[in-house]
């Protein structure tokens, strides 16, 4: 008896059928000629029924035969005949017009439910093998005693939302530590009276250096929000100003930094609340 584990399905209200016409050696198909309207899929609650299905033709008489076939529409197709060698009928013989036949769960279908479960056994449903004990891993191993350092095993994973991460991290449980020698800024030196800050200049501190008053404009967004832009002044009276700009300090509008060596720090919040510039300004 091979086990194949073809796609199957299930009937449900399967009610027995009656053959229109004979099935004979060269049937490829066959219908009932009394009404099985009520079966379906019991998976899918289809009318056509998705995998294949076992029948016994003449069930439970000398002639029965198990055939394997699909179901769609009113019609039989015909898969295997004395499906798996279950039965033995001759199908040089014909079963007449008006035999019966009924959905059964084959022999094949139990074997192969069996065998499934007898694989998974050993390895799912009990453990013979030897258990393992956590292991430490080693993370910059160097062979200076209390050097190394290590990651703590882990059993199982938690996957978090964006929101529950967020949420983590505002009210502390979480800290986020960058080395200071990691974090590179450009010097933007710019000497005229005016100066339109881009988006570079998020990575970048923007020196005013001119020798009469100057200002920064800001652009209206930034790509992302929380980025923010830093201004230096270094000669002459420095303001900054854009289309939403709220100061915490100075002049609403359009703050000044206060002296020579000040340093104030634009901050983009979103297309809708506009920049929030702090530090030392008037």
């Amino acid at each position: 008896m091979a086990l194949n584990y073809p796609n199957r399905s299930y009937v449900a209200d399967s009610v027995a059928g009656t053959l229109s016409t004979a099935i004979t050696s060269t049937s490829t198909t066959f219908t009932s000629s009394t009404s099985i309207s009520g079966w379906s899929d019991v998976t899918t609650g289809s009318s056509t029924i998705s995998g294949n299905i076992v029948v016994a033709v003449e069930y439970g008489t000398a002639n029965e035969e198990k055939i394997l076939c699909t179901y769609n529409a009113g019609t039989f197709t015909i898969i295997s005949r004395n499906y798996n060698g279950e039965t033995a009928f001759n199908i040089t013989s014909a079963h007449p017009a008006s035999s019966t036949f009924v959905v059964v769960w084959s022999a094949t279908e139990a074997a192969e439910a069996q065998a499934a479960v007898q694989a998974l056994v050993p390895n799912v449903l009990s453990h013979t093998g030897t258990t393992v004990l956590a292991q430490d891993i080693i993370i910059g191993g160097t062979s200076s005693v209390g050097a190394s350092k290590f990651a703590a095993s882990a059993d199982h994973v938690h996957n978090l939302s964006g929101d529950a991460l967020i949420g983590a991290i505002q009210e502390g449980g979480i800290t986020i530590s960058v080395t200071a020698d990691n974090v590179n800024y450009g010097i933007n030196q710019q000497n005229g009276t005016s100066y339109s800050a881009i988006q570079a200049d998020a990575r970048n501190i923007v020196v005013m250096t001119n020798g009469t008053g100057c200002t920064v404009t800001l652009p209206a967004s930034l790509t992302n929000p929380g980025q923010s832009i830093t201004v230096i002044r270094k000669n002459a009276a420095v303001s900054i100003t854009g289309s939403s700009v709220v100061s915490t300090g100075g002049t609403s509008g359009a703050p000044s930094l206060r002296a020579v060596g000040s340093v104030a720090t634009a901050i983009f919040l979103s297309s809708g609340l506009g920049w929030v510039v702090t530090g030392d300004i008037v």
